[in-house]
């Protein structure tokens, strides 16, 4: 008997040190409360200074129309620190819908370098109220990226000044209640996921011309690089005054 109870532990031990993926976080970084990597009433910081952060872009739809995602509450589920809870809203041709559902951290992977940075990848699943007009689902896949700096977990911007730079990015549809159809809804910091055609910048975000019709002329006169003339730098000043309107309360 004593033979067989070894013999099962060692196979026990073997088993569980094979499911055990090479490169994963440890297990203390799930169980820390995350909600902070989300949420953009949290500053970002890079080389000891802090920035505010900037509002996530998204596209809806095959056309590229403009799509706004706000979080506005992330609670992390206090029986299982993999889950957060949602609120939030949305704004899609000026209709603004409130969403509430859940994000689910699915792996989280460290890198040993210095510093130490990590990714986060999961699935997502939003709501919004089935009994207003025009109303669905949100589903999908998220990546994150963050970076540990003296045992705290930060969001990563070791790579923020370089061409492409690009963080929370959410990628999946949005499908109809009534009509069942799905519409390709993605969003992200700095950039969007999937953008094929429709972002042709290089150093930072731009938008293809025959897209900037579909809500976007507002963000590319705000993002546009130098005024060359006086009124030009009052329209780049009055079209990022208006980038930064809180629509969501």
């Amino acid at each position: 008997m004593k033979q067989l109870l070894y013999l099962y532990l060692i196979l026990l031990t073997s088993v569980t040190l094979a499911q055990e993926p090479a490169e994963t976080a440890a297990p203390d970084i799930e169980a820390k409360d995350l909600s902070h990597l989300w949420l953009n009433k949290f500053p970002i910081s890079h080389e000891g200074k802090e920035y505010k952060r900037p509002e996530p872009v998204g596209y809806f739809g095959e056309d590229y129309q403009r799509f706004f995602m706000h979080f506005i509450s992330i609670i992390q589920n206090p029986s299982d620190k993999s889950e957060y809870l949602i609120y939030g809203k949305t704004r899609l041709k000026g209709k603004i819908s409130e969403i509430q559902g859940i994000l689910k951290i699915e792996e989280i992977e460290v890198h040993k370098e210095e510093p130490e940075t990590g990714i986060i990848q999961g699935t997502y699943h939003f709501y919004e109220d089935s009994k207003e007009k025009g109303s669905g689902i949100f589903d999908g896949v998220f990546k994150s990226y963050f970076m540990l700096v003296d045992n705290q977990i930060h969001y990563d911007t070791t790579h923020w000044y370089a061409d492409g730079y690009e963080n929370n990015q959410f990628e999946g549809s949005w499908t109809s209640y009534t009509a069942g159809k799905s519409y390709v809804c993605n969003w992200g910091d700095y950039r969007i996921p999937n953008r094929r055609g429709f972002d042709i910048g290089a150093g930072q975000m731009g938008v293809d011309s025959k897209y900037i019709e579909n809500g976007w002329e507002n963000f590319e006169l705000a993002t546009f690089p130098i005024a060359n003339s006086e009124e030009h730098r009052k329209q780049i000043e009055a079209a990022k005054k208006k980038e930064a309107e809180v629509w969501w309360k």
